[in-house]
């Protein structure tokens, strides 16, 4: 998962939707965007039995993120660090260096 700082830009949310778009076929499984209100409504699911960590939060401090899922291996092995779990580190880190992003959740991808 890569998480957005909660005051993203509209324009730097787009740009990393683009990146990701754009990555070569074979590197991702599946990818999809989490709205704020996706993110809450997630966020009211599991923590809604602790009224003390809703306290306070609303959709509007929720960050927005992709959850993306890599592709077993990529195709081209060669176009990234072949050292399993090498290559989701680059991935992970060439998202993680968009502006806009707070963090790129690996322990999820090893799953």
């Amino acid at each position: 998962m890569t998480f957005m700082n909660p005051t993203a830009s509209t324009q730097e949310i787009t740009v990393l939707g683009r990146v990701i778009s754009g990555m070569e076929p074979g590197h991702l499984k599946s990818c999809r965007y989490v709205a704020k209100s996706q993110a809450f409504a997630e966020f009211k699911r599991v923590f809604g039995s602790e009224p003390h960590l809703l306290a306070g939060v609303d959709a509007a401090k929720m960050p927005t993120s992709f959850w993306c899922v890599p592709a077993a291996a990529p195709i081209d092995p060669a176009s990234l660090a072949h050292e399993p779990p090498g290559w989701w580190y680059l991935l992970a880190s060439r998202l993680a260096q968009q502006p806009g992003v707070y963090h790129v959740a690996l322990e999820t991808w090893k799953k």
